[in-house]
C-alpha cells in the first residue's frame, strides 16, 4: 500500500499508521473500500441501465413487427370482405334483373313454369271437351283424421263417412301418413 500523504510505496496492508509521516491510514483505507465499491456500483448500475436500454428496443421491434403484422392480416381480410360484398352485390344485382325478366315474361303471358308436351304432327288434335272433375287430391298427414280432412274441407265433422264412400275405406281408423284421398266439391 501507499501513503496517500507521504507518497512512501510498500506500507503493510495491515498497518493502521505511516511510518513515515504517521499518518492514519484506517481512514484512507475505509474511503479506498468505499472508491472501489462505488466504482463497483456503478460498473453494474451502468450494465444494468444496458440491460434495461436493449429490453427496451428489443420490445419496440417486436411489437413494432407483431402490430405491422396484424395490420397486414387485417388489411388482407378487409380486402376478401370488400371483394364478398362486391360479389354479393353482383349476384343481388343479377337476382334483380332475373326476378324482372321473370315478372315481364309473366305479364306477357309468355312464360310457363310447366313443360309443355311435345305434340305428335300425324295425331289428330281431340277437339272434345275433356270431362272436368269436382274432386281434389289430399294426402293425410301425421296426426290427421278422417274427421279433421272433413271438417278442413267442408266444416262438418260428421261428413267424414262420404270420404269414406268416396275412397272405399272401410275403416277409419285406418289412415296412412301420405295415402292419397279424393275429396269431391
Amino acid at each position: 500500500m501507499q501513503c496517500p500523504i507521504c507518497k512512501k510505496k510498500g506500507i503493510d496492508d495491515n498497518a493502521s499508521v505511516c511510518p513515515e509521516c504517521n499518518s492514519d491510514l484506517q481512514s484512507f483505507k475505509q474511503l479506498n473500500y468505499l472508491r472501489k465499491t462505488l466504482i463497483l456500483r456503478k460498473g453494474y448500475i451502468i450494465f444494468f441501465v444496458i440491460i434495461i436500454i436493449f429490453m427496451i428496443i428489443f420490445g419496440y421491434l417486436k411489437y413494432d413487427s407483431i402490430i405491422k403484422k396484424n395490420q397486414q392480416k387485417a388489411n388482407i381480410l378487409t380486402e376478401k370482405i370488400n371483394n364478398q360484398q362486391k360479389q354479393i352485390e353482383a349476384l343481388e344485382s343479377d337476382k334483380n334483373k332475373l326476378m324482372e325478366t321473370i315478372v315481364e315474361l309473366r305479364k306477357n303471358n309468355n312464360f310457363s313454369l310447366q313443360p309443355q308436351k311435345k305434340r305428335n304432327i300425324n295425331k289428330p288434335v281431340n277437339t272434345t271437351k275433356k270431362k272436368i272433375t269436382n274432386f281434389i287430391y289430399h294426402t293425410v298427414r301425421r296426426s290427421e283424421t278422417l274427421r279433421s280432412i272433413a271438417m278442413k274441407y267442408y266444416g262438418d265433422k260428421k261428413k267424414y263417412t262420404k270420404i269414406m264412400k268416396d275412397n272405399g275405406i272401410k275403416d277409419a281408423n285406418h289412415l296412412r301418413i301420405g295415402q292419397k284421398l279424393k275429396i269431391y266439391k
